[in-house]
């Protein structure tokens, strides 16, 4: 079976050499190959969008926005970021560092010194997933303990306390955690709430009026500054919001 990431790349190339070809059926030709990648593929939906020339030539959603309910997606349907939010945290702390602000080889022990071998660990190795911290989120399915609301400082305190699982910069291993401290860090050194920050620099410029992240079936949590792991779990469209995830979670 086509991996999702790998269909979607084989559906962008012909996507767009479709579009090049500016045919007067390109919607339905369009609309037969991406239904035929989103089959083939596996995934619950796909919303695809061809800009030629600076114009919109073809916007259409594919699949389901929720299979239990059976209820179909659209060109409004909202899908969780997930990790793809670690490269705005990235790009959030280069910038401090631009500033003069903080440097990526900083230890974490200068911001957190409480935690495990902070003396020992850099912002770099944070980002880099190098830290040895232990994954708070590895999981590919909900648990319990992600329907309720924490914080990021309650995260830190159970996993970031936690002996390593290696020595810093030794190994690589995929780390939420090492994000939640990142966006600590950002936080502490700039003065401002991370999410905030992250949508005026990254989501008013495009234009991305209403950037969430979001989980059917779960009450509200009481502040945009909790912190629940995302979903790798398909489309969210206007569900009741667990919270604006920090970006520190799994992909």
């Amino acid at each position: 079976m086509i991996r999702p990431y790998s269909a979607a790349i084989a559906l962008s190339l012909s996507v767009f050499s479709l579009a090049a070809q500016q045919s007067p059926d390109l919607t339905a030709k369009l609309s037969d190959k991406i239904g035929a990648a989103l089959k083939k593929s596996g995934a619950p939906s796909v919303s695809v969008a061809v800009v030629v020339d600076g114009k919109l030539a073809f916007a259409k959603a594919f699949g389901s926005a929720d299979i239990g309910a059976a209820r179909l997606a659209d060109v409004h349907t909202r899908y969780a970021v997930g990790s793809i939010s670690k490269q705005f945290t990235a790009a959030a702390l280069l910038l401090l560092q631009e500033q003069s602000k903080l440097s990526l080889d900083d230890q974490v022990s200068k911001y957190f010194p409480d935690l495990t071998r902070a003396g020992e660990i850099t912002i770099r190795q944070l980002l880099s997933h190098t830290s040895g911290y232990e994954d708070f989120a590895p999981q590919d399915y909900i648990i319990p303990d992600w329907t309720k609301p924490t914080t990021p400082r309650t995260i830190l305190d159970r996993w970031a306390k936690k002996p390593l699982n290696f020595d810093p910069g030794n190994k690589w291993q995929y780390s939420n955690t090492n994000y939640v401290l990142a966006g600590e860090i950002f936080e502490k050194v700039s003065g401002q709430p991370l999410v905030p920050s992250f949508a005026k620099r990254s989501s008013t410029p495009w234009e991305c009026r209403r950037p969430a992240i979001v989980f059917p079936s779960a009450p509200p949590m009481p502040s945009p500054t909790r912190v629940m792991p995302s979903a790798r779990r398909g489309p969210r469209d206007g569900k009741p919001a667990v919270g604006i995830s920090r970006p520190a979670n799994s992909a």
